[in-house]
């Protein structure tokens, strides 16, 4: 399934695959879903318009990390162009209706879990760099 084609399980499977940067031509199409990163795919996947609350909780989160570390400013201000530009909501899909089957639920909580175990409250310090 091509990256944006705007189904569910779909959107899931390309995104953990990494498909528009392993095959170009599965890139998005000018006007689709180009506001959204990977995880708002899985989470919309996941938990439909819920997700909505996660896009917004992240992006508060994000702002509030920024206080951790200056490096979270550049991500704070992405977060806050593509909110103001695409809005929260992920766009609604042709099979929203149709939950995910159990290999795609386990799928999403593995990608769920990856991202709690690979997170990085201080990414980068450029300060250390400085100091040296």
């Amino acid at each position: 399934v091509a990256y944006g084609s705007g189904a569910r399980a779909g959107a899931l499977g390309a995104d953990l695959q990494g498909a528009p940067v392993v095959d170009p031509q599965q890139a998005p199409a000018p006007g689709s879903d180009l506001g959204q990163l990977d995880g708002g795919h899985i989470s919309y996947a996941a938990l439909g318009t819920r997700s909505t609350l996660v896009t917004v909780s992240a992006a508060a989160i994000v702002i509030l990390l920024t206080l951790q570390s200056p490096s979270w400013i550049a991500w704070a201000v992405l977060m806050v162009v593509m909110l103001v530009t695409f809005g929260p909501r992920h766009p609604r899909t042709l099979d929203h209706h149709i939950p995910l089957d159990r290999t795609r639920v386990l799928v999403a909580v593995g990608a769920l879990v990856m991202f709690v175990l690979c997170f990085t409250p201080a990414p980068i310090e450029l300060t250390d760099f400085v100091a040296e």
